[in-house]
């Protein structure tokens, strides 16, 4: 797998293909029709959704353009959809290299750094790739910050019918506290129970399934 950093590499093989952070291997044997990774990074997730559900049309979101090229090397032949697209506000925001430990990636940058990049809302997304529905699909969203695109009524129902959802919550100074979020996820989700993750480091992952599983 290419990538940029080798402990990027052991961390991402560790949470997403070992632990199963996002909570998405039970669900096999379900006609999953649709899996968004947005915020696909090098690809983990996307190659793991292609594993586990062969026939889902998979479409993968990395607007980062170094990133985005190692995803197109790791995910070439795989039927994965590439779009260097950035989920957000919808305002312009800026991409900027983390410098973490985890290594490739972006950020949703302060809106006064240099350099501009487009953002979309969840609906504007859709729109792009030709979604009418998300029902009974897997979303999975991994955005550095960008996931604030997601904090509004419009987004809460179009993930509504899907059958996953799960989420990395960071806690820039400028998003929504834990809190707020997990109001937000109890609002779009009133049949489905929430699976919390306190980690200092990575933020709250949240996850749900609704009771018809």
């Amino acid at each position: 797998m290419h990538t940029d950093c080798n402990d990027l590499l052991k961390l991402l093989w560790q949470e997403v293909l070992f632990q199963d952070s996002y909570q998405v291997r039970n669900l096999v044997g379900h006609n999953i029709p649709v899996i968004l990774d947005l915020g696909a990074n090098v690809g983990t997730f996307s190659i793991l959704a292609r594993m586990l559900f062969p026939t889902a049309r998979i479409l993968a979101f990395e607007p980062y353009p170094p990133t985005m090229k190692l995803l197109e090397l790791n995910t070439l032949g795989l039927g994965i959809e590439l779009y260097p697209l950035a989920l957000g506000s919808g305002s312009p925001i800026s991409l900027i290299d983390g410098k973490m430990p985890t290594g490739s990636g972006s950020v949703y940058g302060q809106p006064e750094a240099s350099g501009q990049t487009a953002t979309f809302t969840l609906a504007q997304l859709l729109q792009q790739v030709g979604l009418d529905s998300l029902e009974d699909a897997i979303v999975k969203c991994d955005c550095e910050g960008g996931e604030v695109g997601l904090y509004n009524q419009s987004a809460i129902e179009l993930l509504k019918p899907t059958t996953h959802f799960a989420a990395e919550i960071h806690g820039f100074p400028w998003a929504p506290s834990p809190s707020d979020w997990q109001r937000w996820l109890y609002w779009g989700t009133p049949r489905a129970t929430a699976m919390v993750t306190n980690d200092p480091q990575l933020g709250l992952i949240f996850s749900r399934r609704l009771d018809r599983l």
